[in-house]
């Protein structure tokens, strides 16, 4: 056998040039390799061309990061095939002849295959066929539909499998990256047509990881997902090696307190003796708000290591404790436990810390009759930061199970978890009326406090749910002070109801503690920009089967400039997911980031409306006609909007993603863009927007601006029908943005993409750009109290006309572009009243007055001025007057 030795001098590496009686190959050696004593996984980077090893530059890339540190050290091995070979028994030549000659660990645990190009259709089919020597495979822009190495269809084979068996694939990691615009993404039984079949709806996602991301397949682009596929083979090959706990040295940190620290534990499996026969060395490491500790330690086989670290205390806020690992030359994030931050102010006492905890699922406990002594064995938890997950407290497979039944998914952890904390209360506090904030509870909370209930959020006096929703409300109750134990322990009990099977569940945020009502009145005033008004709605009241028209509640939001300007502004209508309500984007912070949107220029001010619904209305029916035709004529008369489809949008999550296409699709006469963060497309039958899309014209579609994206591991696989409909429009040559990343179906998902996402459909949707004067003029003339207001327009502000395309959905191909013209009355300088009306302009009616009968409203006696305004696309134009 010829070896040929080279070295790589930038990183240090070592590569041997191998030719076998099957085949030619190239071994590039981790870092280290030669002195280290370790065992290595092996990756097989797969040719896309024949006769060539890696000619798309994967296996350099991975090196590249590697080096780095953004991964564990593996072998990289890059074959050299032939067309006219068969790959699989060239690859199990290889494949034992690497074994053989090098510190490998031999299993397909440990080995993967790896391609760009072609390479990614070899990678898996090599790692789908039967007894196959790979447990991972992964496809970087692959070709899956072109020539050379035909071993049949990998769309195919994992339909075949999936048929017979739908965890058929469980055992083996699959991961796709592609550019979302690439011309072979979107090819018959190419990335798209893969990642539909691999993430859908009870397809073991976790295990099946696609993203396809913004861009176009360059340099720039392999870096990327050489990174990505890196740190993903390192979760996959130390999957069950280690595990970690992290517990706070101290229940809670004060401003007073120099430092903050943790016990950092890390427990080794048997496998590690796979990687490290001789023993080797890690760094266990704590970041707490920037500040960070490490300390190394030496492993000499299987067990348990810790290390107490402490860092600085830099904290103003409660935050996260984060642990990390660096073992095998990569260091990889171990998890976090909160570090709660105690502030001291006045009038407000905090109860955040020592909490304890009890799941018991579908089983009741009661509530009023526990005691200190019941609660010792309970788990500690720290409420107010974080939802029910998989080991949050006694929360198991096996306690959720026993709860829901066989069908359980790990989203569904549903029923009663119990808080509880003694505490005592600081010397002289005799406050009569203390305010008890909690805060927020998926999705129903019950609060007793000495045995005594207090108070509860969507729950009935049985304890049972009312039907409200109630998951986003903010709890807060005003105690009778008698109840309070002055002198001695008290005890709070909160429990928690989550319905099924929606939502994470849990107390998920603050603040936690007793308020003087002057302390809680000055917490909570002006905390948010939300408004929360009303409006009457016949179709809401038809929806609900009410005779009366219902009262609906919405909150609106008012861009920083609204109270200081005379312009008017662009709308966004935001939809509420399923079994909620308006107020959930209000604790996702939204106006927060509209704020922060606007102020830094990412788009232009806008007004944002979040309308109330039922929360299994999926914005269909009478609840779509309850937007189009009571909400939309209601604000446009309440504020200051541009009433004109293309300055408005939709926007919204799961179902209310689904409803701002929906909505938005089937009403071009209203809306002209729309944004869907994991939208529920699948649902909503032929107004559903892959079905809307089918039917649709290409001229129909391309009037809209669209922005949709989805997680890879979303629970209900609504990746699929966003990729179809992503088909669909790439097919029609459609101008859109979709992508399917990251993440799951959670609102960590849509809010760091929010701001991104509104900014590209404002710069898409309708900009006239610097409009020329002389398109509107008036006149008020004024007999008494009777005004006489004419306005009239020039024909060139027909060119500014809305054309809406023709579509089953369109009422009016060129309507009435909507001017907003206001009457100011003005005496001494100073306004005294004004009316306002809407000029309807078209062509042929390009003139236009009003009368206005200011009998009983002002003095016409007094002299007084009149001032008439327009605004144009948001504009103001003063017609008349001063």
């Amino acid at each position: 056998m010829k070896r040929t030795r080279f070295a790589l001098i930038l990183f240090l590496l070592i590569s041997l040039a191998v030719t076998a009686a099957a085949a030619e190959y190239t071994v590039i050696l981790p870092e280290g390799y030669e002195g280290s004593g370790l065992n290595y996984p092996v990756i097989y980077v797969m040719p896309d061309t024949a006769g060539s090893a890696d000619p798309g530059g994967l296996a350099g890339r991975l090196q590249d990061r590697m080096a780095a540190g953004d991964g564990i050290g593996m072998i990289i091995v890059c074959p050299v095939l032939d067309e006219g070979s068969d790959p699989a028994a060239e690859m199990d030549a290889i494949i034992a002849e690497v074994d053989g000659s090098y510190r490998t660990i031999p299993d397909a645990r440990h080995r993967a295959a790896a391609g760009t190009g072609r390479g990614g259709y070899l990678s898996y089919m090599l790692a789908l066929a039967d007894d196959s020597p790979f447990g991972a495979t992964v496809s970087v822009r692959g070709d899956f539909s072109s020539g050379g190495w035909d071993m049949g269809s990998v769309y195919d084979r994992v339909k075949a499998l999936y048929a017979a068996d739908r965890t058929a694939l469980d055992g083996i990691y699959t991961y796709m990256d592609a550019p979302v615009d690439d011309e072979w993404t979107d090819l018959p039984g190419s990335t798209d047509d893969l990642g539909a079949l691999m993430i859908g709806y009870g397809t073991g996602s976790a295990r099946h990881e696609f993203t396809v991301r913004p861009g176009v397949w360059d340099d720039a682009f392999l870096e990327e997902s050489a990174g990505r596929v890196l740190k993903r083979l390192t979760g996959y090959m130390l999957e069950g090696l280690a595990e970690a706990v992290i517990e706070p040295t101290q229940a809670a940190v004060t401003a007073e307190d120099g430092t903050v620290g943790a016990l950092c534990t890390v427990t080794l499996s048997e496998g590690i003796a796979a990687y490290a026969p001789e023993g080797t060395g890690i760094v266990i490491g704590l970041n707490v708000n920037g500040q960070e500790a490490q300390s190394a330690l030496n492993v000499t086989g299987p067990g348990t290591y810790t290390a107490e670290l402490t860092v600085a205390n830099t904290l103003t806020e409660s935050a996260e404790a984060r642990m990390t690992l660096t073992l095998l030359g990569a260091k990889i994030d171990m998890g976090s436990c909160p570090v709660v931050f105690k502030k001291g102010s006045e009038g407000f006492i905090d109860l955040s810390d020592g909490w304890r905890f009890n799941y018991t699922g579908l089983k009741s406990l009661d509530a009023a009759a526990l005691t200190a002594d019941d609660i010792l064995d309970w788990p500690a938890v720290q409420p107010g930061l974080t939802s029910w997950t998989k080991g949050f407290g006694n929360i198991s497979d096996e306690n959720v199970r026993s709860s829901y039944g066989p069908d359980y998914f790990d989203f569904f952890i549903i029923g009663n978890g119990y808080y509880a904390l003694t505490f005592t209360l600081p010397e002289g506090c005799d406050e009569a009326a203390p305010e008890l904030s909690v805060g927020c509870v998926d999705d129903r909370c019950e609060v007793y406090l000495n045995g005594v209930k207090v108070g509860a959020t969507g729950l009935d006096d049985r304890g049972a749910p009312n039907g409200e929703t109630t998951w986003a409300v903010y709890s807060h109750f005003t105690l009778d002070g008698a109840l309070l134990n002055k002198a001695g322990e008290n005890l709070l009990v909160v429990r928690a109801w989550n319905d099924q099977p929606f939502g994470a569940g849990g107390w998920y945020a603050g603040p936690i503690g007793l308020y003087t009502p002057d302390a809680f009145a000055a917490a909570t005033a002006g905390n948010e920009r939300f408004y929360e008004e009303t409006f009457l709605s016949p179709h809401a009241a038809a929806a609900l089967g009410q005779a009366e028209p219902k009262e609906v509640p919405y909150l609106i939001y008012l861009p920083p400039d609204y109270g200081t300007s005379d312009r008017r502004y662009p709308v966004m209508v935001l939809m509420h997911q399923f079994n909620s309500d308006h107020t959930s984007y209000r604790t996702d912070g939204i106006d927060k980031l509209l704020d922060e949107g606007i102020l830094a220029g990412l788009y232009d001010p806008m007004i944002a409306v979040i309308p109330n619904s039922d929360g299994e209305s999926w914005w269909r029916g009478e609840w779509e006609k309850m937007i189009t035709e009571d909400l939309l004529p209601h604000i446009d008369s309440h504020y200051r909007t541009i009433p004109d489809a293309r300055f408005r949008l939709t926007a919204g999550c799961s179902m209310g993603g689904q409803g701002a296409y929906g909505v938005a699709l089937q009403n071009p006469d209203h809306f002209s863009g729309a944004v869907s963060f994991y939208g529920a497309f699948s649902y909503g039958g032929t107004a559903n927007p892959v079905a809307v899309a089918g039917n649709a014209s290409k001229e129909y579609m391309d009037y809209f601006a669209l922005y949709f994206s989805c997680g890879n591991q979303d629970s209900y696989g609504f990746g699929v029908p966003a990729i179809l409909l992503h088909q669909k429009l790439r097919e029609m040559g459609t101008e859109h943005l979709f992508f399917i990343e990251n993440g799951g179906h959670e609102a960590s998902f849509y809010l760091p993409r929010f701001q991104e996402a509104i900014a590209y459909i404002r710069d898409r949707m309708f900009r006239p750009g610097e409009l020329p004067g002389g398109l509107i003029s008036g006149t008020a003339e004024a007999d008494g109290a009777h005004i006489r207001v004419t306005v009239a327009a020039s024909e060139a502000l027909s060119d500014l006309m809305l054309t809406v395309p023709a579509s089953p959905y369109t009422l009016d191909p060129t309507p009435a572009l909507s001017i907003p013209v206001r009457v100011a009355i003005l005496r001494d300088g100073e306004t005294e009243y004004t009316e306002e009306f809407m000029f309807p302009y078209r062509p042929d009616e390009a003139n236009a007055e009003f009368d206005i009968d200011l009998t009983n409203v002002i003095d016409p006696g007094s002299p007084f001025d009149t001032v008439v305004t327009a605004w144009i696309f948001g504009e103001p134009v003063t017609l008349c007057g001063k």
